[in-house]
């Protein structure tokens, strides 16, 4: 019979999806732009759990943007996709940067074994 805790530990999180407009102001110098948001700078307050992840960025002029997560660099996947190991399960704060501006639509969230689908 496993324990709660080894329940908890083996559960997969779902994949799931933010939109792109729900940034956080005060850390962003992004604006609206219909169901997503353009700009150079945006921050995303987002709960992750202990896994894996796979975040991918939905939106124009993404390929070169870069991802980091309470300050420390993501790795970059393949085009717009980016990695992390969150250790622990925990509210993260998410920063998109980039060069020029970027319009983002989505982002998508799903453990590495899963891949974004």
């Amino acid at each position: 019979m496993l324990t709660y805790r080894e329940w908890i530990r083996d559960r997969q999180p779902s994949p799931w999806t933010l939109c792109g407009r729900v940034y956080v102001p005060s850390r962003s110098d992004a604006a609206s732009a219909g169901l997503g948001a353009k700009g150079r700078r945006m921050a995303y307050r987002v709960f992750l759990p202990a896994a894996r992840w796979v975040i991918r960025l939905e939106g124009e002029g993404t390929d070169g943007a870069r991802a980091r997560i309470d300050g420390e660099a993501l790795t970059r996947g393949a085009g717009s996709e980016f990695r992390w190991r969150a250790t622990t399960a925990g509210w993260q704060l998410l920063e998109i940067s980039a060069d020029q501006p970027v319009t983002l639509q989505h982002l998508r969230f799903a453990t590495e074994k899963e891949g974004v689908s």
